[in-house]
């Protein structure tokens, strides 16, 4: 299943929970269920230059989604069901391994593209992305802008 995920900053208790959309369709568009975690497969990274500059104008007040990954959901921690209980639930290994790099935006600080930590070079694409259930981004395969 094709969706969206990102992170849901208005998670019950402040946990750690992602927000997945649908992209195909009649839930096109709308959220369909939560998860803790999350793997994917054939990720494209994706922002709204609008909604960035409305976040960054606001600062810590801001609370609109401005990026997300979308891809093919392989496997999710669900916390809860919203429209669709087929959200390929089964729990996820979060330790992400040695070869893995962290993948980052950070808006509030002027960077609005999603780039690798250890280096900052900007990432649009990935064979497979963890969203871990400590709010992070981790992939081995990925590629450069």
């Amino acid at each position: 299943m094709r969706v969206k995920i990102h992170r849901n900053l208005n998670a019950p208790g402040g946990a750690v929970e992602w927000s997945v959309t649908a992209t195909l369709g009649s839930n096109r568009g709308r959220v369909i269920g939560y998860v803790s975690a999350a793997v994917l497969q054939e990720v494209v990274f994706k922002t709204r230059p609008s909604a960035i500059e409305r976040v960054q104008q606001r600062r810590a007040r801001a609370r609109e989604v401005c990026a997300w990954v979308e891809g093919e959901l392989v496997q999710g921690d669900v916390t809860r069901f919203r429209l669709n209980r087929d959200l390929n639930a089964r729990p996820v290994e979060t330790s992400p391994g040695h070869s893995c790099k962290r993948i980052r935006i950070d808006v509030l600080n002027g960077r609005t593209d999603f780039f690798e930590e250890g280096t900052g070079v900007s990432i649009s694409r990935a064979k497979r992305v963890m969203l871990t259930d400590s709010g992070q981004c981790w992939s081995d395969t990925f590629e450069e802008e």
